[in-house]
């Protein structure tokens, strides 16, 4: 049987728009899974601790600008509170290629909502 990485390529340039601690402890797995590395992680936060412990437990670039998240990354993992998540991709929706897939981790957040503020083809 195939590995999961010798079907699916690896590694992957995964953004995360929030550096918080869920970020964090997945960012880590990723990276303890083989399916990222240090370089090819990025994460963007409005609070400057946040950013700081993400980059030194991580190694990983960080940045206050969701938009650079979005520009370096393939996979966007949307790491905010749930009332925070339609204003982001509202103001990420102009950078969004066909190619991305974003992930929320938002709790409670429908796929309607999100879908309702980014482009017809986005993968959510």
């Amino acid at each position: 049987m195939s590995c999961y990485r010798d079907v699916m390529g690896s590694p992957f340039k995964i953004g995360f728009l929030g550096a918080g601690r869920m970020a964090s402890a997945l960012a880590g797995g990723f990276l303890r899974a083989g399916l990222t590395t240090p370089d090819l992680l990025i994460a963007s936060d409005v609070f400057e601790p946040a950013r700081a412990a993400f980059s030194k437990t991580l190694n990983a670039r960080v940045t206050p600008a969701n938009l650079d998240v979005v520009e370096a990354s393939e996979i966007l993992i949307l790491a905010v509170k749930p009332d925070q998540i339609v204003n982001l991709l509202a103001e990420i929706s102009p950078a969004l290629r066909p190619s991305h897939l974003i992930i929320s981790i938002a709790a409670g957040v429908t796929l309607a909502r999100m879908e309702a503020v980014t482009p017809p083809e986005t993968r959510l």
